[in-house]
């Protein structure tokens, strides 16, 4: 009867430790989880982050060869320069009446200049001066284009990076905890085999009876 009480007490002192660390068994296996799914979206992300860089670099590729070496304010400034000079063009064409009342030798009205060498003919106006803009403005639209996908390329890289270091940082964190209960999984095991050795020893004396019973 002593024998079976202090087996009894062993016991109970076994069944509260048993309670205490398979909670922290259960949370070991919560971090495993943990782990496993924090360690799938460090994956993705890291993925993500390469897939990213090589929409950059390709639309940073496409940009630099439709540019063909110049850059892209050269060609908007050669734009204004076509314009500048059509503008040009376009004023002396709407002086003409002006134009018609002008006389050599005598002084313009408006600039004080004794010669007039636009008074009856407009100076010659380069013949594709339009066709030259027409296409300069859908190359450039076309280079804008580009030059707005490579900005996004870069600002999404920019972004799945960020991400990828907290997936990784993350799983890292989840790593550590399962690493810091991966102690208790252990201890489990092992005081379940000293729990099922003292209730053996504790059976083989009176079996499932009750000592207080007994003594009584």
């Amino acid at each position: 009867w002593q024998q079976t009480r202090a087996h009894d007490h062993t016991l109970r002192h076994q069944r509260e430790q048993l309670a205490h660390y398979e909670k922290s068994a259960a949370a070991h296996a919560a971090a495993q989880s943990a782990l496993a799914a924090a360690q799938n979206r460090a994956t993705a992300a890291r993925q993500h982050a390469e897939n990213a860089a090589r929409t950059c670099t390709q639309a940073e590729n496409a940009l630099t060869a439709h540019l063909a070496g110049r850059l892209l304010r050269e060609y908007r400034a050669e734009k204004d320069n076509i314009l500048r000079e059509l503008a040009y063009h376009q004023r002396i064409a709407d002086l003409e009446q002006q134009r018609a009342q002008l006389h050599d030798g005598e002084p313009c009205p408006l600039c004080g200049a004794t010669d007039h060498p636009y008074a009856q003919a407009l100076p010659a106006r380069p013949d594709d001066l339009n066709a030259r803009l027409a296409a300069l403005e859908t190359y450039l639209k076309h280079a804008e284009q580009l030059e707005t996908a490579y900005t996004n390329a870069q600002t999404a890289l920019t972004a799945a990076r960020t991400k990828q270091q907290q997936a990784e940082s993350a799983a890292a964190l989840a790593a550590e905890k399962a690493r810091n209960t991966a102690a208790y999984a252990a201890q489990l095991a092992a005081l379940q085999q000293t729990h099922a050795q003292t209730l053996a020893a504790r059976r083989a004396i009176l079996g499932e009876r009750d000592p207080d019973s007994e003594e009584a």
